[in-house]
């Protein structure tokens, strides 16, 4: 877990249980799937009033998840994009989830609005 200096972690407020679908999902449907040990980068820093969350890993990725019977809609995904429209309509911001396919694994990138606590 890689967080940026200018980030004052006492102070910074991150919606709880936000990155947990894909910190969760980058364990269960990418590093468990490997056969060699997998890696979870979890990276966090400060752009002008947005907070940019990374969950990066070289599991096995979606390509061959999608192409087994197992694989069943992301649930966590789903409800963690309805959490962000909410939070983008109250606090008028343009907050995102990209989600980018790698040769081995998957990049999840998540934009929130700063949000001090004081």
């Amino acid at each position: 877990i890689n967080i940026d200096s200018s980030i004052d972690i006492e102070n910074t407020l991150i919606p709880p249980l936000i990155l947990q679908p894909f910190i969760e999902n980058s364990i269960w449907h990418g590093v468990a799937k490997k056969e060699e040990n997998g890696h979870i980068n979890i990276k966090i820093d400060k752009n002008d009033t947005m907070i940019h969350c990374i969950v990066d890993d070289n599991g096995v990725g979606r390509e061959k998840i999608f192409n087994t019977k197992q694989h069943k809609s992301s649930l966590g995904l789903k409800i963690t994009k309805n959490r962000l429209d909410i939070i983008n309509r109250l606090k008028k911001v343009n907050g995102s989830i990209e989600l980018f396919d790698k040769t081995e694994g998957l990049r999840v990138e998540v934009k929130l609005p700063l949000e001090l606590r004081f």
